[in-house]
């Protein structure tokens, strides 16, 4: 599935807003079961750009069913990406509360 938004990471965060819409809940962006070469791809990408705290992401994945994932279960979906179309810097979204 193609999807876009913003994704964010910091301590026990991985956030992904869809469409880079800030006002609605996050899923978890699970880059870590991406496989090795999606994360040096997005690693590679995001040390070039400076690392910024947020970056807005065009790519390819999967989208879980509703449940409790990422940490401590606080997201209600997951996203797996597969394949990175573009990414540029962007701000970051407000956490998102409980």
């Amino acid at each position: 599935m193609a999807l876009e938004g913003i994704v964010q990471w910091s301590f026990e965060e991985s956030a992904f807003y869809r469409d880079g819409n800030c006002s609605i809940r996050p899923w978890w962006f699970n880059e870590s079961d991406a496989g090795r070469k999606f994360q040096e791809g997005l690693g590679k990408r995001w040390d070039l750009l400076g690392k910024p705290a947020a970056i807005h992401i065009k790519f390819t994945g999967d989208v879980s069913w509703l449940g409790r994932h990422g940490h401590l279960g606080k997201y209600s979906r997951e996203v797996l990406p597969i394949s990175i179309d573009e990414i540029s810097p962007a701000s970051r979204c407000p956490r998102a509360k409980p």
